[in-house]
C-alpha cells in the first residue's frame, strides 16, 4: 500500500483541496465582515475583480481571494481576513 510520502501527486492533490477549503472559508468570512451579498442579482463582481463575466460572483470572489493571497504573500488563514477585506473594499470603492 502506498503512503502519502510515496505518492507526491496524491499529496499535492490533498494540499490543493485543503487550500481550496481555506479559500472558501476566507471568502465566507469576508462576505460576512463586509456584508457582501454575492447572490444578489444586481451585483456583478467578476469584471470588478478582473475575472471573466461568465463566472458567478462566488467563484469570482474565491478566485480573487486566491490571487490576492499570493500577491500579498499571506497565509490562507484567519490572519489574512483583515488585509483581504481592506483590499477588497478598496477595489469595490474604485469600481462602484
Amino acid at each position: 500500500m502506498l503512503s502519502l510520502s510515496q505518492s507526491p501527486s496524491l499529496q499535492a492533490f490533498f494540499d490543493h483541496c485543503e487550500t481550496q477549503r481555506a479559500i472558501r472559508r476566507l471568502t465566507h468570512a469576508m462576505k460576512q465582515r463586509l456584508r457582501l451579498h454575492v447572490e444578489h442579482p444586481a451585483l456583478v463582481l467578476a469584471p470588478c475583480l478582473g475575472q471573466p463575466i461568465t463566472i458567478s460572483n462566488q467563484d469570482a470572489l474565491e478566485k480573487w481571494v486566491e490571487l490576492a493571497l499570493h500577491d500579498l504573500d499571506l497565509p490562507a488563514n484567519s490572519e489574512a481576513i483583515e488585509p483581504l477585506c481592506q483590499r477588497l473594499a478598496q477595489v469595490l470603492e474604485e469600481e462602484y
